[in-house]
């Protein structure tokens, strides 16, 4: 049985591994079968990120992912499971899930990640 290692054990990653981790997410979406209709990573305002640079010594930056998605509930769970599984560190920040009027099987669903990048 393969347990995931605590937070603290995470990985984060470093600017230019940014893409790679946008690659990762996309596989997993694919995999789930969780069509991703936007994917809009940013960095953090520095309002925002005011404690986590008294926390980390502003050595690492917040960034968030905000995704769009269209989903079935059951795959959506084992998305959201398998990004926690990750080695690098990604958390859900938000998630709001409304029924697609067009399709009752499938769900609306705005999810916002976050994760850290090391300057």
């Amino acid at each position: 049985t393969s347990q995931k290692p605590p937070a603290s054990f995470k990985n984060i990653i470093s600017e230019n591994q940014l893409a790679s981790l946008l690659q990762d997410i996309s596989k997993i979406a694919n995999n789930n079968e969780v069509k991703i209709l936007q994917l809009k990573p940013f960095r953090e305002s520095q309002a925002n990120n005011q404690d986590n640079k008294a926390k980390q010594g502003g050595k690492v930056t917040p960034f968030s992912i905000i995704l769009d998605l269209s989903s079935g509930y059951h795959n959506l769970g084992r998305f959201i499971n398998e990004l926690e599984n990750l080695p690098t560190f990604v958390s859900v920040r938000d998630i709001k899930i409304e029924p697609q009027e067009d399709n009752y099987l499938k769900q609306k669903v705005n999810l916002t990640l976050r994760t850290y990048v090391r300057k």
